[in-house]
């Protein structure tokens, strides 16, 4: 379920409406949305990328279905 959001939106006032932000590694999204005190988590769907990788601005890398799962329950405080 991906939504496409026309290029002539900007990623600022996209991010402002959010309060989590998923980006795929590595985009200049999750630098801007973390700018803002979004909660901004970079999203490894296959699990290739590093967790250290320095490209992640020290952004939180989620690899795989499973650890995403995890990850919504928890920041949603679903049991």
């Amino acid at each position: 379920n991906v939504i496409e959001i026309n290029s002539g939106v900007s990623p600022m006032r996209l991010c402002k409406e959010f309060d989590l932000v998923f980006s795929i590694p590595f985009t200049s999204t999750a630098i801007t949305a973390d700018s803002l005190g979004k909660t901004s988590v970079y999203y490894d769907p296959i699990g290739v990328i590093q967790p250290d990788d320095r490209a992640s601005h020290n952004l939180p890398l989620i690899s795989e279905r499973d650890e995403l799962k995890t990850y919504l329950k928890n920041y949603f405080n679903i049991k």
